[in-house]
C-alpha cells in the first residue's frame, strides 16, 4: 500500500520503499517527509526486518527464525510470493500476465 501523508499521494509506493521497512527506518522517513506510520506499517516493518534478517542468516526468509507462512522454493509452474503488510501472506501467480510478457524475451536470450 502507499504510504499516507503527503509522501504517498505524492509518489504513491516508490522503488526502494521496502528498504525503509527491512532497516526500520520507518521514523527518519515520517520526519523526512510527513509519512505517519501507522500500526500497520509498523507490523510490516517488523515481519521486514525478520525475513531480510534471516535470508542475511541463513540463506532463507523463513530461518533461523520461524515467519507465519512457510516460503517454498521456487517454482515456475506456481510461482510461490510472499506478501508482507500487516500480516504476512503465500500468493501465487502474481501479476503473472504483466510479467508473462518477459517470457518471450527470456526464452531468447537462453534464460
Amino acid at each position: 500500500k502507499p504510504p499516507n501523508g503527503a509522501s504517498g499521494t505524492a509518489y504513491g509506493v516508490w522503488h526502494g520503499l521496502e528498504l525503509v521497512y527491512v532497516f526500520q527506518h520507518l521514523d527518519a522517513i515520517a520526519e523526512a517527509t510527513g509519512y505517519v506510520p501507522d500500526d500497520a506499517d509498523r507490523a510490516a516493518e517488523s515481519l521486514f526486518a525478520l525475513a531480510w534478517g534471516n535470508l542475511a542468516a541463513s540463506g532463507t526468509a523463513g530461518a533461523p527464525q520461524a515467519l507465519p507462512v512457510t516460503w517454498p522454493a521456487y517454482d515456475p509452474d506456481t510461482e510461490p510470493t510472499l506478501a508482507i503488510g500487516d500480516s504476512i501472506e503465500l500468493m501465487s501467480g502474481v501479476r503473472n500476465e504483466a510479467c508473462d510478457v518477459w517470457e518471450p524475451i527470456l526464452d531468447l536470450l537462453g534464460a
